[in-house]
């Protein structure tokens, strides 16, 4: 594609760009706001911009006049709004600004006409008196005495060639043509480098019938200055020529005579441009232009005329016409000027007629290697016109690095021009390189040409290049304007759609990329948004995109819709994968007996699928035909010498579950585990807490185990401490992957207390990563629950003792892989007739680097206050606010996460408005699994919150292991 695009690129044989928004009202808000402010300078750079882009609009003009009115510059503000009358000769408003500055600027200008004359009393010798009288009385419109006070200043002065200029205009609106001949013969002499001199002179020349100097005159003009717009018409008229396009003239609007002719070439001209598709006008403008012998202008329109008229037999006579004539001449003029470059190989002339024809033939070689020799010994600042066209065919021919290179040093030399500036801007176009550079050159030659059909055509290409479509089409809409029937204009927008239909399709590889990432990555709902998004804009999507939407939302369980889009597939062409995709749909959607159906009729397709006899197996057994389910595992097992099919056909064998006292028997146990615990609890108000026992679990079947938990603690406070142990039997039940149940039920002996029973249970459901939500039971003795240093003997001093009954319900959702919501709720009832309840919300966000972080908020209130403690009745027997609550920002960071090895640093820091404190925590926990059947945890928590109306510190650390086998 990037090939295509640069082919397309050299096609455009004149390109540029501007930074102008797509909107170039904008420039005119921003400069009414630096108005209103009273920065006229940032106002008028604005104001340039809009009037460069709307040159047709009268207002952008009027503002600019009124910010050079606020800055003083009565001259150019009135200038301004004449051109704005001349475009709205009907708005009052103009006119009526255009009063005011004129009346205040003429009376300056006669102030300042006095004072003058006040000088020229006291010395009537010092020049500049007159001249600015001079200038006063030009810009008052009274030209003759104009014309009277620079005779005077030319009596006592020479004049600068600015000043010759601008007395010309005064001398051609008083019809003074042969006392200005005189003036500009005498100062092209004395300024024989000043190209507006010696073009000046040209016109007075021809007004005069001289027409052989006149062509001198201008011929010496564009030596000076190649491509002199103003020399270039000047020229054409005194050879006879009608010319193109139109050189500003100061002088047009003072000049007296008659009004020039208008040539039908030049009708033709302005009538096509009106209406580009008329082409019997046309075709009528390159038979004149054949006639005079413009062949190139005839060869340029009849390439439009060939590409929608070729069936014209006119049209096809006169480009066989043209071609023919076109050809024969030109290879005549080669012959002709390498004539006269043998006789004198610096004829500059010669030169750059023989390159030029030889470029209209595309022969570039011939072209440069004429140049190159010429330019052999001429010194790099030297011949800059010859540099110029050197760099030109070198670009044309695609010799970029020589091309900028002379570029380089004739941007060196004159750095302003604008010819210069595009060829280099279209050179980085070209190569789409130096971007930058081109944008800037071409910036300036649009704001001082907004008409420049090669510079907006550039413009819509660098755009496009850089992705900005709507400033593109604004631009190519521009050319399209100026000149619909252009080459540049039709490869601009073959350009325009190819890079924004290539941009388009880009942008959907990469929707798709994002969405392939995020399945990847595990957050499904994430890619399925972005897979619905893909296929919202792709009218015919191809089944491996669908493919992979199906995929996500299996990953998201959404198995209706990827069951939906199975059928699609498969209602376009039958496909084996697919038939076997839509059966594990089925199967893990839960209509296990529909995927039943399916698979068999997929094995006895194809006997040889594993994948498909795997899902069948499955299949029987969620259907419960146990033993076909068995025998097609084991049918499996011993086929596979893959390791891993191994393992996980091994561990399916093991979950199927088996009927029968006998079958119970036969595979009992299933699994042992055995899981001890040491933890360590203290705080601040001399409270410790131990505990050190374990439990074991063993496993009768895949869906229940039988063990019991044994534990043997110790509450102390001060010196004195109280023993206790709890032994309990325990129950636990999986009714599937997601749901499971476990009970305890025991007895708790306490030092010097009866024996209770205690009891717990244990309800949860839960899909890793993405839900979880569980219910706990739990009757045991207080002073293990509220970790209470006044309960420690409690029951002791009072021959009394307080249950409690805690209920807990805590889960967490996960939307996404990187967002997860969870908390817990505790409610606790006392035998002492108090109740409390507790509650505890986080949101959280994973970062990079593994870092969860988030906000906690936390709410604890009890019916009443607990009763006073035995010991000291200022205090309370048990912690139990009313309406506590903090809000926290919490922090996991997972330093590592392998396999066999988990660290996790973590903590918070809150506030508690009730009390205005700062709470504290900082954490860690290491997980670690030195074999596959063991883990060992190990956590420590160290915190600071408020309780008992002060600070209270804790510290909390276990460590515990679980091993099965």
């Amino acid at each position: 594609m990037k090939n295509f695009l640069l082919l397309l690129f050299i096609f455009v044989s004149f390109l540029s760009t501007n930074l102008l928004p797509q909107n170039v009202d904008v420039f005119k808000k921003e400069a009414i706001k630096h108005m209103q402010a009273g920065r006229y300078g940032e106002a008028i750079d604005l104001l340039n911009k809009y009037i460069s882009a709307v040159p047709h609009k009268a207002d952008g003009l009027h503002l600019r006049g009124l910010c050079y009115e606020g800055r003083g510059e009565y001259e150019w503000a009135a200038l301004d709004l004449r051109r704005a009358v001349k475009l709205e000769p009907n708005n009052n408003q103009i006119q009526k600004d255009l009063a005011r500055i004129e009346d205040i600027w003429h009376a300056l200008l006669n102030k300042k006409i006095e004072g003058h004359k006040r000088e020229i009393a006291i010395n009537p010798n010092i020049a500049v008196n007159y001249l600015e009288i001079g200038k006063c009385k030009k810009n008052l419109g009274a030209w003759k005495e104009a014309e009277e006070w620079y005779d005077e200043y030319l009596k006592r002065d020479d004049a600068s060639s600015d000043e010759v200029i601008r007395y010309t205009e005064i001398l051609a609106h008083n019809n003074s043509i042969v006392k200005g001949e005189k003036i500009l013969k005498k100062y092209t002499d004395r300024f024989p480098n000043d190209q507006r001199l010696w073009s000046r002179y040209g016109f007075f020349t021809m007004w005069l019938g001289k027409n052989r100097i006149a062509i001198k005159a201008f011929e010496n003009a564009l030596a000076l200055k190649p491509f002199f717009k103003e020399a270039q018409d000047g020229l054409d008229q005194a050879k006879g020529k009608p010319y193109l396009f139109e050189w500003v003239d100061t002088t047009a609007r003072y000049k007296k005579g008659p009004i020039a002719k208008e040539y039908p070439i030049d009708k033709y001209y302005r009538s096509v441009r009106k209406n580009p598709d008329d082409y019997e006008t046309r075709l009528a403008l390159v038979e004149q232009l054949y006639k005079n012998d413009r062949i190139e202008e005839a060869y340029q329109q009849l390439q439009i005329l060939n590409k929608d008229h070729s069936d014209i037999p006119k049209v096809q006579q006169y480009w066989d016409s043209v071609t023919t004539y076109r050809d024969k001449i030109y290879r005549v003029k080669i012959k002709e000027y390498g004539d006269r470059i043998i006789s004198n190989p610096k004829d500059r002339e010669a030169v750059l007629k023989i390159a030029e024809y030889y470029a209209h033939l595309a022969e570039y070689d011939s072209a440069l290697a004429v140049l190159d020799t010429y330019l052999k010994d001429v010194p790099q600042d030297k011949e800059l016109e010859v540099r110029f066209r050197d760099a030109q065919y070198s670009a044309w021919n695609y010799n970029w690095e020589k091309a900028i290179a002379q570029l380089n040093y004739l941007l060196a030399s004159d750095p302003n021009n604008l010819d210069y500036q595009l060829l280099r801007a279209q050179i980085s176009v070209w190569t789409v390189q130096d971007l930058d550079v081109a944008k800037g050159y071409l910036i300036n030659i649009v704001g001082k040409q907004p008409e420049n059909l090669n510079a907006v055509i550039a413009i819509s290409i660098l755009y496009g290049q850089q992705k900005n479509f709507d400033s593109s089409k604004t631009y190519l809409e521009m050319a399209r304007q100026i000149d619909p029937k252009s080459k540049g204009v039709e490869a601009a927008q073959n350009f325009y759609d190819d890079a924004f239909a290539f941009n388009e399709e880009m942008k959907l590889v990469e929707l798709r990329r994002e969405a392939g990432n995020l399945a990847i990555g595990g957050d499904c709902p994430g890619a399925i948004a972005k897979y619905e998004e893909y296929l919202s804009k792709v009218s015919n999507p191809d089944k491996s995109v669908r493919l992979e939407y199906a995929e996500a939302n299996m990953c998201d369980k959404n198995f209706i819709k990827a069951i939906e889009v199975y059928d699609q597939i498969l209602n376009e062409e039958y496909d084996y994968n697919v038939s076997l995709l839509r059966a594990k749909a089925y199967l893990w959607g839960g209509d296990s007996t529909l995927a039943l159906t399916e698979l068999e009729k997929l094995v006895i397709e194809d006997s040889s699928s594993y994948d498909a006899k795997f899902y069948l197996a499955e299949a029987y057994v969620r259907n419960a035909h146990y033993n076909e389910g068995k025998d097609l595992y084991t049918e499996l097992l011993d086929k596979t010498t893959d390791s891993t099919q191994i393992d996980i056909l091994k561990k399916r064998i093991g979950w199927i579950p088996v009927t029968g006292i006998a079958g119970i028997f036969s595979s009992f146990p299933v699994g042992v585990g055995i899981a001890p615990l040491f933890s360590y609890y203290s705080d601040n108000f001399d409270l410790i807490y131990k505990i050190i026992g374990g439990r074991i679990d063993v496993g009768l079947t895949g869906y229940l185990s039988i063990g019991g938990s044994f534990n043997r603690g110790m509450l102390q406070r001060d010196f004195v401490h109280r023993n206790y142990s709890s032994l309990k039997g325990v129950i636990s039940i999986w009714f599937n992957k997601y749901l499971s149940f476990s009970g305890g039920l025991g007895n708790l002996t306490y030092d010097g207390a009866h024996n209770r029973t205690v009891s717990d249970a244990t309800l949860k459901y839960e899909k890793e990563n993405y839900f979880m939500i569980a219910g706990y039971y739990e009757n045991t003795d207080a002073g293990l629950i509220l970790y209470s240093p006044y309960l420690v003997d409690y029951s002791f001093l009072t021959d009394n003792r307080i249950d409690a009954t805690l209920y807990k319900i805590m889960g967490y959702y996960q939307p996404r892989p990187s967002i997860k919501f969870s908390g817990h709720f505790h409610y606790l009832q006392l035998s002492d007739g108090n109740a409390g309840n507790d509650l505890q919300l986080r949101l959280g966000k994973l970062f990079d680097f593994g870092l969860w972080a988030g906000y906690e908020y936390f709410y604890s209130n009890y019916a009443r206050k607990a009763g006073k403690s035995p010991y000291d009745n200022t205090k309370f027997l048990y912690y139990s606010p009313k309406d506590f609550e903090s809000h926290s920002l919490w922090l996991d960071w997972f330093v590592q996460k392998e396999s066999s090895l988990e660290v996790i640093i973590g903590g918070k820091i809150g506030y508690v408005p009730q009390s205005d404190f700062i709470i504290r925590e900082v954490s860690a926990s290491v997980a670690y699994k030195p074999i596959s059947n063991l883990t060992i945890t190990a956590k420590l928590q160290i915190g600071s919150t408020y309780r008992y109306d002060s600070s209270y510190r804790y510290l909390s650390s276990s460590i515990y292991a679980y091993w099965s086998f």
